[in-house]
């Protein structure tokens, strides 16, 4: 099983080489953006992390599609001392002005807010300016690392993250996973997460996972290395949901490292199903997706489209009832290397057993995909 011991050292910037758990070095890379984002010393597993039992539960909890917004609205209207809001995107609408005036209503209590959005995108240059005239701390990240992040952590004590962005859309009408996490010790590495943001914006954060017997909180490089750990101890399932998944045909990197790993599994014979959006607008994702889909069918793996009609902008990684990853960043070089992204591991079994029941609805409406001919399968890959 996934060892225990973390080491410090959308398409969802740069990185630095970082070390976890077996010494995976990744190299520095060049910035690479992609349109796909528009829409401390832990304790010992021992022989592997066993997921925490059902009355841990109260301390995980799913929060799925539209219920994120009276979940949002009951943190911050609630909170006593601080809030801190680190999101990708605050649209201007009529369900974002419902969560402003909790903000504003926060502010008139004496609560600190501050709220960090990303740079690059036109909607928020609104908001920047009615937080501003709130009296709330705002600031934008600049172009060199990427925000993707939704994160909402609320008086050092709970931890709001997963998909869902600040808008009417994603609130009211995509397929959004999310966690709401009451742990102190998950809030502050969060809390070190935003303020390494605040002080500057132009740097990747690199911190280390903190785990709790009930989730590990796992930011930026660190998530997605831990959830490969699970995959290639899996013994039964594997089901994975995103919005946006690229496969790379030229050479090797660390996501597709990551689909050798499920490539193995599959043949192990573990239940591996791999649900990806299908866009009724954008072509680029589209096109990716499909690769993707094609790729992993061609390799035995159950890859399918969600139904469409409805985005699926979930990211979620089940693996057994071990642990559910969830968060802000996509299966592409994006989420994996790229991004300032917010993310969990959640142990407990109660939350994994949501999170699956949740997949499994997704996955009831949708058709197995047709291997694709050998002519125009995906090339075998270089090493």
């Amino acid at each position: 099983m996934p060892m225990s011991w973390i080491t410090p050292t959308n398409w969802d910037s740069p990185m630095r080489t970082f070390s976890i758990f077996n010494k995976i070095n990744i190299p520095s890379a060049a910035l690479f953006a992609v349109a796909l984002a528009c829409a401390a010393p832990v304790a010992s597993f021992g022989a592997g992390p066993a997921a925490a039992e059902s009355e841990t539960s109260a301390k995980v909890r799913p929060v799925l599609n539209d219920k994120y917004l009276q979940e949002i609205l009951d943190l911050i209207n609630s909170s006593k001392k601080t809030v801190l809001i680190c999101h990708f995107s605050w649209n201007p609408d009529t369900t974002t002005r419902l969560i402003k005036n909790a903000v504003y209503n926060a502010v008139e209590r004496g609560v600190k807010v501050r709220v960090l959005l990303e740079g690059s995108l036109q909607q928020n240059e609104y908001a920047v300016k009615e937080f501003t005239q709130l009296g709330v701390g705002v600031k934008v990240s600049k172009r060199e690392w990427f925000l993707h992040c939704k994160l909402v952590v609320v008086d050092s004590q709970k931890t709001l993250l997963g998909s869902t962005n600040l808008s009417y859309k994603s609130i009211n009408e995509n397929n959004e996973a999310n966690v709401l996490v009451d742990s102190p010790e998950i809030a502050k590495l969060y809390e070190k997460f935003f303020e390494a943001i605040w002080r500057d914006t132009t740097k990747e954060i690199k911190l280390s996972p903190v785990e709790t017997p009930y989730a590990i909180a796992a930011p930026n490089r660190t998530y997605h290395p831990l959830m490969r750990e699970y995959v290639e101890w899996a013994q039964k399932d594997i089901s994975i949901v995103v919005y946006g998944m690229r496969v790379y045909t030229g050479g090797q990197n660390e996501v597709m490292d990551f689909v050798d790993e499920l490539e193995a599994a599959a043949k192990r014979g573990v239940n591996v199903r791999v649900l990806i959006e299908k866009s009724g607008y954008d072509e680029r994702l589209n096109e990716g997706n499909k690769d993707a889909v094609e790729y992993l069918v061609a390799r035995g793996i159950d890859a399918r489209f969600e139904s469409p009609g409805k985005i699926t902008h979930a990211k979620l990684i089940i693996v057994d009832n071990e642990a559910a990853g969830v968060g802000s960043a996509n299966f592409a070089l994006s989420g994996f290397r790229f991004y300032q992204e917010a993310n969990v591991v959640v142990k407990d079994r109660e939350a994994i057993r949501q999170l699956r029941e949740y997949f499994d609805k997704l996955w009831k409406n949708t058709r197995p995909q047709a291997a694709p001919a050998k002519s125009s399968a995906p090339a075998k890959r270089k090493k």
